[in-house]
């Protein structure tokens, strides 16, 4: 039996207020937050990037970070249903994401 969570009582979270549209709301609510927390991440990740030089021998390292930071976003607006095929030139044009992320991005470190 689906129950619903304490934060549900006494109000509808969908309309019609079914188990179904109350648990495709929450999984909608996850996706958002998922979505969030990987825009998030990506942002760190360039920010990070950008506060080291070019010669900085970290420098090579944060840029694989900042492209696998990127990579899981991307995945993530797929998943979500955003599908921007033909404009993720909106995504990089919206983070500001350099070329040199660009060029790492589903890069394989592990070496298999």
């Amino acid at each position: 039996m689906f129950r619903l969570p304490q934060s549900f009582h006494g109000q509808t979270a969908a309309p019609g207020g079914s188990g179904a549209s109350v648990l495709e709301f929450e999984l909608r609510a996850e996706q958002a937050g998922a979505l969030g927390r990987a825009g998030a991440a990506v942002q760190q990740a360039l920010a990070a990037l950008r506060a080291l030089t070019a010669d900085d021998p970290a420098r090579p390292a944060q840029v694989l970070a900042a492209a696998a930071a990127l990579h899981a976003y991307l995945i993530q607006v797929e998943l979500s249903g955003l599908h921007l095929h033909g404009h993720d030139d909106l995504i990089v044009a919206g983070l500001d994401i350099p070329a040199e992320v660009l060029r790492k991005v589903g890069v394989s470190t592990s070496g298999a």
